[in-house]
Order: C-alpha cells, then structure tokens, then sequence
C-alpha cells in the first residue's frame, strides 16, 4: 500500500463547478440529484433563460453559451447544438492533472455502499474515508485557447479562488478499479479572499 490519496482532475473540475455554481455562477455541466443533467436541457435552459431563438444559427447559440457558461470558458466542451449541425468541441484553456497526497494518508474504516457517479453511468463501490489530506494538483492555461472560450482574467482569478492549493479533502471514495475522488472542504482565509472559503457548516 502507498497510502497516496489520488485525486481526479474529474473531480477537480467537479468541485470547482460546484463552488462557482454556490457563489451565483452559470454552469453548463451540471448534477441533479447525483445525476449529470443531459446536454438537451441545458441547451433549452441556456435557449430560454437567455433569449436565443431555437432557429438562430449555431454560432449565435455557442456564443450565448461562452457568455453565460463559466465552466465551459474555464474547461471546454464537446457539444451537438442539433442533428443537423453537427458537432463542435471547444478545447478548454485550463487543464490540471490527477493530485496527489503530499503526506501518507491512512484510511478510516468505514463498511459504507455509495454510488460512483460516471459520464454516462452510475456504479456501486465502497467508501473510503481519511480523517484529512493534502493534496496537490498541477496545471496549465493555455492562452489560444482561452482566446477561442473568451476566457477573461476575471474567470481565471475565480478558477483560482475555487482551486486554491490550501484546501483539505475529507474523504476518498475508492472505486472498484481503485481509482478516488475526493470533496473539498472549503475554510475561510483572513489574509486572502475572505469571502471565498469558510469551514465545513459555513455559508459560502
């Protein structure tokens, strides 16, 4: 055993989506009720919400999406606006490898069933629990490519703000191919971004 927590840049993305979508932010990936909301709705909510005809040409909508859509500026997306236009990727800007513990974790005993949530699909496997970890992530913003998602500084400092080096993981849920994700715990920082990180129970 390494007692190395891993962390899935999956995850990563999850938790910072999360933290934006808590402090007022439109995203475009989404979970309801533990499920991946499907692409269909999102595409008749951001139609809806934000005024753009259901015939408008599809560079109308993928704009309408970079302009409202933070995660999708941050971390791209492959998306069909419909059948007959086919598909069309954005390459996202921001990129962040698997973490990794920077201290042996010991694990916590714990005999719970949780769900394991995919792309497309959902499995059972068991919880795995560390009283805490450190984890560190490494990264890279490409700038052509945050050109094309319109990816602003104001977006890079709050991708910053939700991915900052000093947060905790609280637990490791291990899937049967041995692969975990972690949650964050967000804490509150006096000397930096006071309003961006609180302790577990605190508002964000």
């Amino acid at each position: 055993m390494t007692r190395t927590m891993l962390v899935s840049d999956v995850r990563r993305k999850r938790d910072v989506r999360d933290f934006l979508f808590h402090k007022g932010y439109d995203i475009f990936v989404r979970m309801l009720n533990d499920k991946k909301v499907k692409m269909d709705t999102m595409f008749d909510y951001v139609l809806k919400t934000y005024d753009v005809d259901k015939k408008a040409p599809e560079e109308e909508k993928a704009n309408a999406i970079l302009n409202h859509m933070i995660d999708i500026r941050l971390f791209g997306s492959t998306m069909a606006f419909d059948k007959k236009e086919g598909v069309r990727s954005f390459t996202g800007p921001v990129q962040i490898s698997w973490g990794y513990s920077l201290h042996p974790v010991d694990l916590i005993q714990s005999s719970s069933i949780v769900t394991i949530m995919n792309d497309g699909n959902s499995t059972f496997g068991k919880m795995y629990k560390a009283h805490y970890a450190m984890v560190a992530h490494s990264g890279t913003v490409n700038k052509y490519a945050a050109e094309k998602t319109w990816l602003t500084e104001a977006d890079y400092e709050l991708f910053r703000k939700a991915s900052h080096l000093r947060v905790f993981y609280r637990c490791l849920l291990s899937e049967a191919r041995g692969f975990g994700h972690g949650r964050s715990v967000f804490y509150r920082d006096p000397g930096q971004h006071p309003d961006g990180f609180c302790a577990e129970g605190e508002s964000l």
